[in-house]
């Protein structure tokens, strides 16, 4: 009968038949029947193509709803690997909790590292570390590595580059199990394991690999085509957006470093945070979002106290406008409550793009927003001058800091242009040793010393003249010039507890001397704790109190050569 059906299909002229050729085809198919009830099951087995084509054409749409999600996801994770793989994995974990069939998968996710313990006989000197993992494999993997010497699966494509699926775990002994009990509850079980590298671009070089299996599935467990193609191409997309996020992640200590320099320039501002600026997530294919709600503020890194903390990615909470904390509350004391009524004046700088200046908490504040490349804030400071009113930022101090913000953002395209292309550009020989983290944060000093310098460069001699009138300097005045004259090391020691011998030294020749002066010169060998040892007590608020504008100058020109000399440390000794 199969035979007579083929030819009646073959004896058809069009490939897509029209309503009059689908009914013959029908009426042929029907004479071939010799069942009593083949009407009935004709009908069944079309409405079950229609349901099963119903039912694949809503796994796509989800499906393609979750790749649009995944692009989004290294914008709105906080700067943060954790939050960025926790919702790859919430992808995954969703989709086959949906379309699974009630089967569990258990996903993680290894990175190659240098192995520091490798010989030098190894042909592969790296390793895989696994960094992120479901809530079931947190236990079993947490801290462990694969070493380049194990043959494995994993190992097999981090060196291919090809992804390997083991349609049979217990039959293949490439696969390195960390927990063999899984099976003991049932020996029959047995499950499937796909492994996929995490790639930059259409390149070959692998940063790691992602594992899914499901071991602890019932049965049954192998991964259908449809999976393995949407499971394929969540993995490229989230490989795609893995150097934006560690290029975040890298720039956290970049904005450690502009802290440093604004709470050592900006003496009035007592606190501070910086708050990484998302969109609120939206697929295309979804509701346009109000006017009003377009952002959400995640806060990364604080000022408190002179001390520079970054958040963990637990704290790292979503903010967003409509939320009680920047509402007005009928509860507040007139002491604390905001003149206007609202406490959103962080969501007005985002949405206006103006620098807007409050009282919210009791204490003046200042927002100003930092732009991408893109034109869209990248993040937002909200800078705290405390409750006297005659340390409001005036309009110039404000124009310094987004000065050093605009370098800033210098920097991260840098960092990020570096990322995806998965070349590094080293611009002094310091560089080279150092981590990416600190090797950017010693680009963004050396930029603030740089322009620190130009400063300098329009003082005239008139200027030094004035330190150099004292005959008995305050004390004050007195230590930062020791501590200049050290760093240049132009004079002994002995000469610096002299100021008449001191004075000898101040004068045009010092001035070309602190615009050549590089901190990270082997040449220049500089004793960074015996600074530190002069400095101590030593503040901004003094220095203006109780020096000069010239001095001052001075005082920021050493606090920047130290902070240059910190992130260099490692490579001076």
């Amino acid at each position: 009968m199969a035979k007579q059906i083929c030819a009646a299909v073959k004896e058809t002229p069009e490939q897509n038949l029209l309503r009059e050729g689908f009914v013959d085809l029908c009426k042929t198919f029907l004479k071939l029947l010799d069942s009593d009830d083949y009407m009935d099951r004709l009908l069944d087995f079309m409405f079950l193509v229609i349901r099963t084509q119903k039912h694949d054409l809503k796994r796509e749409r989800k499906r393609r709803r979750w790749l649009e999600v995944m692009k989004l996801l290294p914008k709105i994770s906080a700067f943060d690997h954790s939050l960025y793989f926790r919702g790859f994995f919430d992808i995954i974990e969703k989709d086959f909790a949906h379309h699974g069939e009630g089967r569990m998968v258990n996903v993680f996710i290894a990175l190659v590292e240098v192995d520091p313990d490798a010989d030098e006989e190894d042909e592969d000197k790296t390793l895989l570390k696994y960094i992120a993992f479901t809530e079931e494999d947190e236990s079993i993997l947490s801290g462990k590595c694969l070493y380049g010497n194990q043959k494995c699966i994993s190992n097999q494509v981090k060196r291919t580059g090809k992804a390997v699926y083991i349609t049979q775990i217990r039959n293949n002994n490439q696969v390195h199990l960390w927990a063999m009990d899984r099976w003991a509850v049932d020996e029959d079980r047995d499950g499937a394991f796909l492994v996929l590298p995490i790639k930059i671009g259409t390149g070959d070089k692998v940063l790691g690999v992602v594992g899914v299996d499901t071991l602890q599935s019932p049965s049954p467990t192998q991964f259908l085509p449809h999976e393995l193609s949407f499971l394929q191409s969540l993995v490229k997309s989230m490989s795609d957006g893995f150097e934006y996020i560690n290029a975040r992640h890298c720039f956290q200590r970049s904005i450690i470093s502009l802290f440093e320099v604004i709470s050592r320039k900006e003496t009035a501002i007592s606190r501070a945070t910086c708050y990484a600026v998302e969109p609120i997530p939206h697929i295309g294919s979804g509701p346009p979002l109000e006017d009003t709600e377009k952002y959400v503020l995640r806060k990364i890194v604080t000022l408190r106290g002179g001390k520079i903390r970054v958040l963990e990615g637990g704290e790292r909470v979503a903010i967003r406008r409509s939320d009680s904390t920047f509402r007005y509350s009928e509860c507040d004391s007139l002491e604390h409550a905001n003149i206007d009524g609202k406490r959103d004046y962080m969501f007005d700088c985002l949405n206006e793009g103006q620098v807007k200046q409050r009282k919210a908490y009791g204490t003046n504040h200042t927002a100003l927003t930092v732009l991408g490349s893109d034109g869209e804030p990248f993040i937002l400071l909200d800078l705290d001058t405390g409750d006297d009113d005659s340390k409001i930022l005036l309009p110039a101090q404000i124009t310094s800091i987004k000065s050093l913000s605009d370098k800033l953002m210098v920097i991260f395209d840098e960092l990020l242009a570096e990322k995806e292309k998965g070349v590094k550009h080293f611009k002094s020989e310091v560089e080279e040793s150092l981590s990416d983290e600190l090797r950017f944060a010693l680009r963004f000093q050396n930029m603030v010393l740089n322009g620190l310098r130009d400063k300098m460069s329009d003082m005239d001699t008139t200027a030094l003249s004035e330190i150099r009138s004292y005959n008995d300097p305050p004390p004050i005045i007195s230590t930062v010039m020791q501590v200049v004259l050290q760093l240049l090391d132009v004079c002994s020691d002995e000469e610096l507890q002299e100021w008449n011998k001191m004075k000898m030294y101040i004068g045009v020749d010092l001035l070309k001397k602190l615009s050549d002066f590089d901190p990270l010169n082997k040449e220049n060998h500089v004793d960074i704790h015996k600074v530190n040892d002069k400095l101590k007590g030593v503040t901004a608020d003094a220095v203006l109190l109780g020096g000069s504008v010239p001095t001052f100058l001075l005082y920021q020109w050493v606090r920047d050569v130290v902070s240059i000399l910190k992130v260099g440390e490692a490579h001076v000794r």
